[in-house]
């Protein structure tokens, strides 16, 4: 009960806080800005690109132009997949200790503080274990 209480007060603090915000402002510009019509080019190489930009526009893409992209990409998302990377190939001690955190977040949201506070401290005590395993 307690812990609703500071819930709503903290919810009708915010919400007085912010209650002018709907108002229109008059966001009228306080000084003229002039604009210049062509960005200005830095380098060189910036230049070539820009002429080639004018001279060659983009065109649309063909479907087959699409799914050769589309292959390409399922290709390296496969060997990122293979690779090894990902949480699938964590530390074993580290995905304990992920899933205990996990786990103590929902106790303590479900009114069972006590047993989330032993689940947090062991899962800290498994994610510490399981970075140093990782990093050494």
């Amino acid at each position: 009960m307690k812990a609703l209480t500071i819930f709503l007060s903290f919810f009708l603090l915010n919400f007085v806080a912010f209650a002018g915000e709907n108002e229109k402002e008059n966001n009228a510009p306080t000084a003229l800005v002039g604009a210049t019509v062509e960005p200005e080019v830095s380098t060189q190489k910036d230049a070539e690109v820009k002429k080639e930009v004018i001279n060659n526009p983009p065109r649309a893409l063909s479907k087959k132009e699409i799914k050769a992209m589309v292959k390409e990409v399922k290709a390296e998302m496969k060997e990122v997949r293979k690779s090894g990377k990902g949480p699938s190939n964590w530390e074993p001690n580290l995905k304990i200790g992920v899933t205990l955190l996990v786990l103590a977040i929902l106790l303590t949201f479900l009114g069972i503080g006590w047993v989330g506070s032993l689940a947090a401290l062991a899962g800290l005590f498994f994610v510490i274990v399981g970075l140093l395993h990782t990093y050494n």
